[in-house]
């Protein structure tokens, strides 16, 4: 976690850790440019800059990157959203859009496992848009579901986010020919 806490405190916000975990205040809004250089390429780190960019609308340069499948993946949708992408592996510079609402809906295979969609889904969310995760294993949709069945929302007014999932759709893969299986919806 100390990568993830130097990132926000590049970003001018403050943390603060207790027993039950940590909490994290955004710093105030600003518009220059954020450069964060990681000691060891953490993907969670990683993540964790880019969707901080993401939601502060700031232009990133992070280096020492981690560029696992996820963290492409992120970048790939970043990108068909408007924003600049560069990344190599040892830099990942990031330039907000000039418009921050694309049209459409943004459409995503999942590369791996339910961490990757997870991914996915902060960064849709994050960019603003509507989309599609395929490829999610119905045993990793637990905790939607959950949410799903406790009509549980989230909101953060200042970012102008609001959560409250309206589906979600499992299916068992038993005795179904897999060309005839149903796309299951991570979101």
């Amino acid at each position: 976690m100390e990568q993830h806490f130097k990132v926000y405190e590049a970003f001018g916000d403050q943390y603060a850790m207790d027993n039950r975990g940590y909490t994290v205040v955004a710093g105030s809004a600003r518009a220059d440019s954020v450069s964060v250089m990681l000691p060891f390429r953490s993907r969670g780190a990683t993540v964790a800059a880019i969707l901080r960019a993401v939601v502060a609308g700031r232009p990133l340069r992070l280096g020492h990157p981690n560029l696992s499948p996820e963290v492409i993946s992120v970048l790939d949708a970043l990108k068909s959203a408007g924003w600049g992408t560069q990344a190599t592996e040892r830099l990942i510079a990031l330039a907000p859009p000039a418009v921050c609402t694309p049209e459409g809906s943004v459409a995503r295979a999942v590369p791996g496992d339910k961490i990757e969609a997870g991914t996915l889904a902060c960064a849709l969310a994050a960019t603003k848009v509507n989309g599609r995760i395929e490829g999610v294993r119905g045993r990793d949709t637990g905790s939607i579901n959950a949410q799903r069945a406790s009509e549980t929302s989230l909101r953060y007014p200042r970012r102008g986010v609001t959560h409250r999932p309206t589906s979600a759709t499992t299916y068992s893969h038993k005795n179904i020919p897999k060309h005839q299986l149903p796309r299951s919806d991570a979101l």
